[in-house]
């Protein structure tokens, strides 16, 4: 993967005058890395990234966005990763699972609506699973495609 990193962003930029073109401080946003197969592939892109900015090795900023899961979590915490990283902008609270459950309630409604499903769908145990792998983060039904 480090590879194709170099081959597809590093050395393409070598011989451009990023400032001229324009490229200097441009975001490279990387949205669900723990969507990516694996967890040593999701690691490994973490370090890829941090390598890149700090041997300043594209003008780019980059962003990450994830689920928090464990293995992202232990390497976010590497010392090698920690220096560059920034703050856990979305804390895990199950203060929100309400708000969640609302949310996925009224959006089942509109859907049984449009596909003349009963009302017994979907079940409360499927309403609590969804609602739990949320863990405390409202922000992940709003981008997630839970059908």
């Amino acid at each position: 993967m480090s590879t194709q990193f170099e081959n597809l962003f590093v050395h393409p930029l070598r011989g451009v005058d990023t400032a001229e073109c324009g490229l200097d401080g441009r975001a490279v946003i990387i949205n669900g890395l723990d969507e990516c197969r694996g967890t040593a592939e999701q690691c490994d892109i973490i370090e890829i990234i941090v390598t890149s900015a700090r041997k300043r090795a594209t003008p780019f900023r980059r962003f990450i966005t994830s689920h928090p899961g464990d293995s992202i979590r232990r390497t976010m915490n590497y010392a090698t990763v920690s220096p560059v990283r920034p703050y856990d902008k979305f804390p895990v609270s199950r203060a929100v699972d309400h708000e969640i459950l609302i949310y996925l309630t009224d959006e089942f409604k509109k859907i049984r609506g449009d596909h003349s499903l009963p009302n017994s769908w979907p079940s409360e145990e499927a309403l609590t699973l969804l609602v739990k792998r949320c863990t405390g983060l409202n922000v992940v039904p709003f981008n997630e495609h839970i059908l």
